[in-house]
């Protein structure tokens, strides 16, 4: 059993290790400015070292090499993405590897033995072979399918994670599109344990604290617990990957939007992870709220210049991500028929119309100018989302009563308008468009860790506690 672990992580590690150099990579093509002023490579995102984010980014520039690669090729032709990726590693020597990287390096991958564990439980999830395999398979057999949406309609999403997963198909066990989902739930615990032990910032403190604390109450309360804190999906499943993303991309942007941050090096970042999150799935369009209040600030600060010298890459990336949604579907968002093209050939707007409202239906979703306490009432009696919703306000009660003492004022009106429109607006867009509990753990993370911001002072705790408190969080996951 324990070679059989050994082996497993060897093989995660190997995949860790792809994501971080390339992330790495990219970084020093597209960071040149930020590297340039920076003595080391210590420049920060949104008061985070750059190097947290290699692996991530790594994630984020694996997909969109995919993406593009299937335009002309299957994604079975591996030969091509390997020399691609070896051409795009070879940038790493422009840059000398520090000591304090290898540290960061062997430090971040502390939370992954605990989560290789799940690997002798999990099972595929449903809608994997409902569909994900599928999709992923005909990535792999053809390049880019014309109105392949008319095949089955979920292929019409045709998520980046299918195009990313899809490369990772190298034995009979799929043993690697686990190890993706557990990639995603390992960056959460690397992102608030950094915060913790490194940060000095005191939202960011206090808001991974806040978590901390979320995540323990999760498992406890209401039928047992669960919360609405992430969770070991089965595999082919993203939703808890995707929040993770949400959460960590919603934060940022926040502290940087309170810090008055507007630095070259943020911009691009929340360019490329709010991409990133829509190429992932619709449902994260709320994340372009905050975006664009950024995009304002940024803007008013640094001049429209500016703006478009550092954001022509992710333009590009956006269009020929929207090409591809057009060729696959007739549509920029599918299945949004007011984006749809109805002049296309593959394009039949009733079939797009039918696949909208089952998939609204299957969301729970609520219809404009029905009764909205009627339908509250059908949503909270499906037993995971009474379980959840009642769990997630207890959880934020006992938060803010353990923290009643340490509560301030915010006397800048310009916060509460970011914040609020935020909320509002996820509120909004999840009740209309698809309120499932998978949808909205990212929001529902962001939700209650913007309580930092209310506090007076920082956390103060022994740093072995804490190091211990955020181990039994990370073994009560599994």
């Amino acid at each position: 059993m324990f070679e059989n672990f050994f082996l497993l992580l060897t093989k995660f590690l190997i995949l860790y290790s792809v994501l971080y150099f390339t992330g790495r990579a990219f970084v020093i093509a597209i960071y040149k400015k930020e590297i340039s002023k920076s003595k080391y490579f210590f420049f920060k995102i949104s008061d985070i070292q750059a190097e947290f984010f290699f692996p991530l980014i790594g994630v984020f520039v694996i997909g969109n090499l995919s993406f593009i690669f299937n335009f002309f090729l299957p994604l079975n032709n591996l030969y091509p993405i390997l020399i691609l990726l070896i051409f795009i590693n070879i940038l790493n020597f422009k840059k000398r590897v520090l000591s304090s990287e290898i540290k960061n390096y062997f430090l971040s991958t502390w939370v992954f033995p605990v989560l290789i564990s799940t690997s002798y439980l999990i099972s595929f999830s449903y809608d994997a072979g409902l569909y994900h395999l599928n999709n992923q398979l005909w990535l792999r057999e053809s390049n880019i399918v014309l109105g392949f949406s008319n095949i089955y309609g979920p292929f019409g999403v045709s998520s980046i994670f299918e195009y990313i997963s899809a490369l990772l198909w190298f034995d009979k066990s799929f043993i690697f599109l686990h190890f993706l989902n557990i990639f995603f739930i390992g960056t959460f615990y690397q992102f608030i344990t950094y915060n913790l032990t490194l940060q000095t910032k005191p939202f960011l403190k206090n808001s991974s604290f806040i978590l901390l604390i979320f995540s323990i109450l999760d498992n406890f309360g209401f039928n047992g617990g669960r919360n609405g804190f992430l969770y070991v999906q089965s595999a082919g499943n993203l939703d808890v990957s995707l929040a993770v993303i949400y959460f960590i991309t919603s934060i940022l942007i926040f502290n940087a939007l309170i810090n008055k941050n507007f630095s070259d090096s943020n911009l691009k970042t929340f360019s490329f992870f709010s991409l990133f999150l829509f190429q992932l799935k619709v449902s994260s369009a709320p994340i372009f709220i905050f975006l664009i209040i950024y995009f304002f600030k940024y803007i008013r600060n640094k001049g429209l210049n500016n703006f478009i010298k550092n954001s022509y890459f992710v333009i590009f990336l956006a269009f020929l991500w929207t090409i591809k949604s057009v060729l696959h579907s007739g549509c920029i968002i599918f299945p949004f028929v007011p984006s749809c093209f109805n002049s296309l050939e593959w394009v039949n707007i009733d079939y797009l119309k039918s696949t909208s409202e089952v998939s609204i239906a299957f969301s729970n979703s609520y219809n404009l100018g029905e009764n909205f306490l009627t339908w509250f009432n059908q949503y909270i009696e499906i037993p995971i989302n009474k379980t959840i919703f009642y769990n997630f306000f207890l959880s934020f009660i006992v938060i803010l009563i353990l923290n009643f003492k340490n509560l301030k004022k915010i006397t800048n009106k310009e916060f509460y308008v970011y914040l609020n429109v935020f909320i509002i607006g996820n509120v909004l867009f999840y009740i209309i468009f698809g309120p499932d509990v998978r949808y909205i753990i990212g929001f529902q993370l962001f939700l209650v860790s913007s309580l930092g911001m209310y506090l007076k002072q920082s956390f103060i705790v022994n740093k072995k506690i804490l190091i211990f408190t955020i181990a039994c969080s990370l073994f009560l996951v599994p």
